[in-house]
């Protein structure tokens, strides 16, 4: 419990660090404006209950109607500024509550974006989806309810109960204060409570939708299987897990806003009680009993909600306090220089090994060298981790031993910017955005004109489409083949004229003679140094040397002729492909 408290202390100062940021000075301007306007509001709304007492003792002494009508317009007068001040403050807090939230959501964003490759392949889209709107939701709720809610309250309570002990005597206040001590303790323990209510809904909510959001991306299997309604039922069961735990906390939340209610009922007549038997006492006046039903309004209205107001504000830093470690943390200083390399590079690998946190090695012990400007195709089985080594070129993935050599520096004396930045890559699986042809093409190379967009698209055979360039290409190129979805992800590639291409089963959605007339003139002509994963033995027959993977070591390298007379596993793969034991 102590732990949570100590994280709740730093997503407050944590908000108070984005309120307030150096550089936006506009920001604690509007906040002091704010602070100042919440004071005369309230002080302005203490006067509001010795108004009416004025107004009721010049009545019950028959005073001049001219006296009466002027103290009666001050009454309306006193009010309508209280109300006016409000109105005025949250006008000046409500571009700063704004622009605070679009700070926290995109400094989030950019926590999530620039962690390591492998940090943000381990976090589920859902999970993240829902967090972003667990953290949308929060801020403006802390922002109000802790700075314009809880604390403006506390100073009208003290206030009122310091007001009732001077102008009255002193067990008006102990029965306030008695009231509000009983009122507090159970407002900490519910709090308490809702909070770890609160933080179960909250992940139950992360698992949905990360259920959903799931389902959604893999529509078109869902519909191929016909799982339609299996998968509703599944959505459905951690669904009604949500609901369940969302009704127990608004539950407790309501129980214990009655339990609060009922306090304050007590509270309130103990004090009208005794209020009354003063005046039947003569001891007090209808006026002084009018004042004080009056303070006593002005102490239990925001009193009744102040429970309910730091409930809801603690469930919404039980949601914060899961970013406040993560915010935290210093981002990654991005270091895109010019590119690395203005010629083609040598690449040496030695005795490489890679493995994922407590996994077996994936790769062991690869080691080769790569001349400027050489074709270098990777064939293997499935999973034998040819993949795995393109990442590791990238620094997506870093070795767990061994050395990675461009131009006889080693990769990691590169920044990860600058070296992606010089390197042409194509996925296994082609990644468009739901954005223009022409901002795919060119992500990565803004800079790149729309006609070597279109000269571009020639070479890739899609010239056919370049009269389509500001035409949306869908969710992940859905208005696309998958045979274009692969050539525009090769397009991007080469946008930039990389001096380093790296290409994971560029072609594989790509028929035969496409293939050729894009791999013949691109890879084997191309003065860049190219290493391509292919399953497809015919597209690499040209490579300066071919690499056979198998169970994460290389077993044979050589050239396509050199391989079939080894009669080893590339030979294999060769006649698995061509359905032949004949070599022709």
């Amino acid at each position: 419990m102590q732990q949570k408290s100590l994280n709740s202390v730093g997503s407050i100062l944590l908000i108070c660090r984005y309120l307030c940021k150096s550089g936006r000075s506009s920001n604690r301007l509007k906040l002091a404006s704010a602070a100042i306007l919440e004071g005369l509001s309230i002080a302005v709304a203490l006067a509001v209950p010795y108004s009416i007492k004025i107004i009721v003792d010049l009545l019950q002494e028959r005073a001049s109607p001219q006296l009466i009508l002027v103290w009666a317009a001050g009454y309306g007068l006193i009010w309508s500024l209280s109300e006016l001040l409000d109105r005025i403050k949250s006008l000046a807090i409500i571009a700063v509550m704004e622009q605070t939230q679009r700070f926290f959501t995109v400094d989030y964003l950019s926590q999530i974006l620039m962690r390591p490759f492998a940090t943000c392949m381990s976090q589920a889209s859902g999970e993240i989806i829902s967090k972003f709107n667990q953290l949308k939701d929060a801020v403006p709720r802390i922002v109000d309810g802790l700075f314009w809610q809880i604390i403006p309250i506390l100073v009208k309570l003290i206030l009122t109960v310091s007001i009732v002990a001077w102008q009255f005597n002193w067990i008006y206040a102990m029965l306030l204060l008695i009231t509000l001590i009983l009122y507090f303790l159970s407002t900490i323990s519910f709090a308490k409570r809702t909070a770890e209510l609160q933080l179960k809904t909250n992940k139950a909510e992360n698992v949905s939708m990360d259920r959903i959001i799931d389902t959604l991306r893999n529509i078109s299997l869902v519909k191929t299987y016909s799982m339609e309604e299996y998968e509703l039922n599944g959505i459905d069961r951690v669904i009604q897990r949500q609901q369940k735990l969302s009704i127990n906390t608004v539950k407790s939340v309501q129980f214990f806003s009655s339990m609060q209610v009922i306090i304050l009922g007590f509270g309130l007549a103990a004090l009208t009680m005794y209020a009354s038997n003063q005046v039947l006492l003569g001891l007090l006046t209808i006026g002084g009993f009018v004042q004080i039903n009056g303070y006593l309004l002005q102490f239990t209205l925001p009193a009744s909600y102040f429970g309910y107001i730091v409930m809801e504000t603690r469930r919404a830093l039980v949601s914060l306090c899961t970013f406040t470690s993560v915010m935290n943390k210093p981002l990654p200083v991005q270091n895109r220089s010019n590119k690395l390399f203005l010629t083609p590079p040598s690449i040496s690998l030695s005795d490489v090994c890679f493995s994922y946190p407590n996994s077996p090695l994936i790769l062991r012990d690869i080691s080769f060298n790569v001349q400027p400007g050489d074709f270098i195709a990777i064939v293997g089985r499935s999973g034998s981790g040819k993949s795995t080594l393109l990442k590791l070129l990238l620094r997506l993935y870093t070795a767990s031993s061994g050395k990675i050599l461009i131009n006889g520096v080693s990769i990691l004396d590169f920044s990860p910017d600058s070296l992606r930045h010089s390197i042409g890559y194509v996925t296994q699986e082609a990644q468009l955005f739901n954005r223009t042809l022409y901002e795919n093409i060119t992500y990565g190379n803004q800079r790149e004109s729309r006609a070597s967009a279109q000269e571009i698209l020639g070479a890739v055979q899609l010239i056919h489409l370049e009269n389509y360039l500001d035409a949306p290409v869908g969710e992940n190129g859905s208005c696309l083949s998958g045979g274009e979805r692969q050539r525009v992800a090769i397009s991007r590639a080469l946008g930039h004229q990389p001096q380093l291409l790296l290409l994971d089963e560029p072609s594989s959605a790509l028929d035969a003679r496409t293939e050729g007339l894009i791999i013949n003139r691109l890879l084997r002509e191309s003065r860049a140094t190219k290493l391509v994963v292919t399953h497809r033995i015919a597209s690499i027959q040209t490579a300066t040397r071919i690499l056979v993977m198998d169970k994460g070591s290389i077993v044979e390298q050589g050239t396509h002729e050199v391989l079939l007379r080894a009669s080893g596993l590339y030979l294999e793969l060769w006649r698995k492909q061509h359905g032949t034991d004949k070599l022709t």
